[in-house]
């Protein structure tokens, strides 16, 4: 382990996929975060039940792991133990993930206001029906006309009114 002046956290999170609830991912994950002996084999923790039980204490064992490592290096050591673990990406990150590039995942699309956008694309892939990203997200109030009259069933002239006293 390391000692409570070491604990740092590098800020960017991760997912750690929720298998680690059955015994021996969770052995597997608290090893990765070289948890101490008597934590990996803690009681409360060997089962699902357990750890449903005790999940605080769970939590507790987990976070001060975690909080030895940086992002990549304990994802790094939990794939070492074969624990599903994946980044939690900043949006900008996202563009550069191997493994959104590798599935195709960027999408590139022409915006009449800011120009080219890229964007996650869909996270199925059909191949009878693929789906397709036909327009650009729209602008900040761009189909307000659309849900005041269509959706609420405002008439134009109840919109006017809301637009000239400043409420919409």
């Amino acid at each position: 382990g390391c000692s409570p002046v070491l604990l740092r956290s590098d800020g960017p999170g991760l997912a750690l996929i929720g298998e680690c609830y059955i015994t021996e991912p969770w052995r597997r994950t608290a090893r990765a975060l070289s948890l101490q002996p008597e934590v990996v084999e803690d009681p409360r923790c060997q089962t699902i039940y357990g750890l449903k039980e005790h999940a605080d204490a769970a939590h507790e064992y987990l976070t001060a792991g975690f909080r030895c490592f940086a992002r990549d290096e304990a994802i790094a050591r939990l794939e070492k133990e074969d624990v599903l673990a994946a980044p939690v990406n900043a949006y900008p990150e996202v563009f550069s993930d191997p493994q959104i590039l590798h599935n195709e995942m960027v999408l590139e699309i022409e915006s009449e206001t800011v120009g080219k956008l890229k964007l996650v694309g869909m996270p199925v892939k059909l191949s009878g029906t693929p789906a397709t990203l036909r327009t650009a997200p729209p602008t900040v109030g761009e189909h307000n006309e659309l849900v005041y009259s269509e959706v609420l069933g405002l008439s134009s002239t109840e919109i006017a009114v809301l637009h000239d006293g400043g409420v919409i």
